[in-house]
């Protein structure tokens, strides 16, 4: 059972979560390059800079399973803590793929994580979805961030 929803709208992919953690807790695994690293994107990549803040670049390398790596380019745009999140993902031949806005609302002792991936076409969206497995990437990154805030309140 997949316990992250993932909607297309429009030329939108918008993916949400609710974790049983508080917001700031999950703000933190977002912005920290310590608790990064631990759980973006699928097993096996590989950081090469984090700058988390407006203006701030993270570049990083996704090995795929065949061999290839892919490079990474994410440049933020507005950091409101513990609340927003926006920032544009590219590459180093295009630094905007698509835009990210990720918010963080509170609701109790959990925090629903909503990330609205914004493409310029609908066309890119769907090409995406089918080449890069965009939609079962979000799930597996969900997965992996809900088990480091796991171990986060575990470790307390």
């Amino acid at each position: 059972m997949n316990l992250t929803a993932v909607t297309v709208e429009g030329r939108n992919l918008i993916i949400s979560r609710t974790f049983q953690a508080p917001r700031e807790l999950v703000f933190r695994a977002w912005t920290d390059p310590l608790h990064l690293s631990q759980w973006w994107g699928p097993q096996g990549f590989t950081v090469q800079e984090i700058d988390v803040r407006p203006g701030g670049v993270w570049r990083y390398v996704i090995h795929g399973p065949d061999g290839t790596d892919y490079d990474n380019l994410i440049t933020f745009l507005e950091i409101q803590a513990p609340q927003r999140i926006v920032y544009k993902h590219g590459d180093f031949e295009n630094d905007e793929h698509f835009r990210v806005t990720v918010t963080l609302e509170e609701q109790g002792q959990s925090t629903l994580l909503t990330m609205t991936m914004q493409f310029p076409t609908v066309e890119a969206l769907n090409q995406t979805i089918q080449d890069v497995g965009a939609i079962e990437g979000a799930q597996s990154t969900m997965n992996r961030l809900a088990e480091h805030l796991l171990s986060l309140q575990s470790a307390k």
